[in-house]
């Protein structure tokens, strides 16, 4: 059965020929042998340095992503690079979509496939947001072709952290009603126990302070609870504010976790 294809839309992807003036226009003359199966496949966002081959697979969040590698024939000139990306386990109809971009032989082609035909592709095969895919790539000369490369893969995870974190100190409580009866002093490390909010894939937890603007992270585990040591350098008001990322580097609104230190 001929397996039916889509086109990405123009609209939707950008190919960048990275050597010579323009894009080149691929040539009648190949070499004996034909093209060469292309090298060197990457990603942007990186899928890992074997570009996917093997699970697990790298997760790239809600963000375009970049198809590229290595494209050339022994006799040079213009060629096409031809990609391919399918949800992985499918394949099979309507959820292929492919593009054919001009490269100069020896050189990197790239294409940009839109968050949107990604989607796409995942809902087509009744996954909402999150999936993985595959994508393979080969070289074209005029009439002759490459054999396709080797599959890369990449798990796209369009979905961020749908809760804020949450903040509890035993030494600063919340403060968010007002100057608590019972507080820390000023000067006086306390803990703060920051949690995902049942979030299971976030990965870690970024935070900063009034005191301390720039931004840290801290680790964790399926979202699991962290603890971290702060230590207010003055009496009154204070922030902590902080945010959970996921797998594929999507990020959750921000929580504001304000507190008060006693002199």
């Amino acid at each position: 059965m001929k397996v039916q294809t889509r086109r990405l839309p123009l609209a939707l992807v950008a190919a960048v020929a990275l050597i010579g003036a323009g894009a080149p226009m691929a040539s009648a003359d190949a070499s004996d042998t034909g093209p060469s199966v292309p090298t060197g496949l990457f990603t942007s966002p990186s899928s890992g340095e074997t570009c996917g081959a093997s699970a697990p697979y790298t997760t790239i969040g809600n963000t375009d992503v970049a198809l590229g590698g290595t494209f050339a024939d022994p006799a040079g000139g213009g060629l096409d690079a031809h990609f391919k990306i399918w949800p992985t386990g499918f394949g099979n109809g309507t959820d292929v979509a492919e593009q054919t971009i001009p490269v100069s032989s020896g050189t990197v082609g790239t294409l940009m496939v839109h968050t949107s035909v990604i989607t796409q592709l995942l809902a087509d095969d009744g996954m909402t947001g999150t999936g993985t895919l595959s994508w393979t790539a080969r070289t074209e000369h005029g009439s002759l072709a490459s054999a396709w490369s080797a599959e890369c893969h990449f798990v796209f995870d369009g979905v961020r952290p749908s809760v804020a974190p949450g903040v509890v100190s035993p030494q600063f409580p919340d403060g968010s009603g007002g100057w608590p009866a019972n507080t820390g002093e000023a000067r006086t490390p306390g803990t703060f126990t920051l949690s995902s909010g049942g979030v299971a894939d976030v990965v870690s937890y970024r935070y900063s302070t009034d005191w301390a603007p720039a931004v840290q992270t801290v680790a964790t585990t399926a979202g699991a609870p962290v603890d971290v040591t702060l230590t207010p350098p003055s009496a009154g008001p204070h922030t902590l504010s902080v945010y959970s990322v996921d797998a594929g580097g999507n990020r959750s609104d921000t929580f504001n976790y304000t507190f008060y230190a006693n002199a």
